[in-house]
């Protein structure tokens, strides 16, 4: 994942870093796609850090400002809870979290027929989430489900993605919107949240969610999969993992 790359996409794999950043807000007004990954090796690393910076830079200030709309918003490491909650919602966040959010909401990103196919599994997953959080069921089914659908999604798209590499032209077409969509998906996810609010104050607190989607649709489209997983995984490490250490 990390080595694949194709010839002639720009931008360039060796962007500075202010070049970088002035590439990711293109990106996020207007996503274009790109056939496969460019950076790689050690650019690969230097963009991943800018992209950190940055998510930092447009994430905290936005949930400072959103703390100011619900004061009683608290990231859920912070509260008192047993420890053996606490090194459970750690591992979620740190290991489960960024690689089956990534599996779900921007693996199929590369637009190749196997992946879409695997996007129609996680659809499934998402749906079945969603119900999850809407309906408030009782116990782990759904959620459990949502799991069993990526894994039965990946397992199919692992048997067909020699084959069926061809990118459809509809999806270069509208690639913009799946990435948007994607993005307002990932954060309507986290409405389930124990720290977020119900009603239609949620919806604005899961604007950090929704924008760092955006962000790590770049990640991923730009520098591949992995890459995004370890975005993901990086900044939960710091805005879960640094509270929680510090306690």
């Amino acid at each position: 994942m990390f080595e694949d790359r194709a010839a002639g996409l720009t931008p360039a794999d060796a962007l500075g870093a202010r070049a970088r950043i002035i590439d990711v807000m293109r990106f996020a007004l207007r996503p274009t796609f790109a056939e496969a990954p460019t950076v790689t090796g050690w650019q690969a690393v230097k963009a991943l850090a800018v992209l950190l910076a940055l998510s930092f830079a447009i994430m905290v200030p936005l949930g400072l400002m959103l703390n100011l709309v619900d004061p009683a918003m608290t990231i859920r490491l912070q509260r008192a809870e047993p420890p053996p909650k606490q090194l459970r919602d750690l591992f979620v966040a740190l290991a489960f979290a960024p690689i089956f959010e990534e599996m779900l909401f921007r693996a199929w990103l590369s637009g190749r027929i196997a992946a879409l196919r695997y996007g129609l599994y996680g659809l499934v997953a998402l749906a079945l989430l969603l119900a999850d959080i809407v309906f408030e069921t009782s116990g782990n089914v759904l959620s459990g489900l949502a799991v069993l659908a990526v894994f039965v999604g990946l397992l199919q798209w692992g048997l067909t993605n020699d084959t069926e590499r061809a990118v459809p032209a509809w999806f270069i077409r509208h690639f913009r919107w799946f990435v948007w969509g994607s993005a307002l998906m990932f954060g309507l996810i986290h409405l389930g949240n124990d720290d977020i609010p119900s009603g239609p104050l949620g919806l604005i607190v899961v604007l950090p969610q929704v924008v760092g989607g955006v962000l790590l649709a770049y990640t991923r489209t730009r520098l591949g999969l992995a890459w995004a997983i370890l975005h993901h995984g990086l900044f939960n490490a710091v805005f879960f993992g640094l509270p929680f250490a510090l306690r």
